[in-house]
């Protein structure tokens, strides 16, 4: 079963999937990729390190502004530390 956050996330991804997408190791994973658990978030971070598409989607995880999932390897809060360690 999805719960709605997953709903959610997969109908943007749909949306505005970019081509990468489809060569993506989290493409048919039952992990929660917007759940706030540690413990799946954990689950999810390492998906994305087996990931042909990680670097692409860690960018696009940049362009789009995203906040609420874990995309490109990151969690929001790993990209928010990022994001403000190369800004300064």
């Amino acid at each position: 079963m999805v719960n709605s956050d997953t709903a959610s996330f997969l109908a943007v991804i749909e949306r505005c999937r970019p081509d990468w997408h489809r060569l993506g190791a989290c493409r048919g994973s039952d992990v929660n990729f917007v759940s706030r658990s540690p413990k799946e978030r954990s689950k999810a971070v390492g998906i994305c390190g087996t990931c042909p598409s990680m670097m692409l989607c860690r960018a696009w995880a940049d362009e789009v502004g995203d906040t609420w999932a874990v995309l490109g390897g990151e969690d929001p809060q790993a990209r928010r530390l990022r994001q403000s360690r190369t800004a300064a």
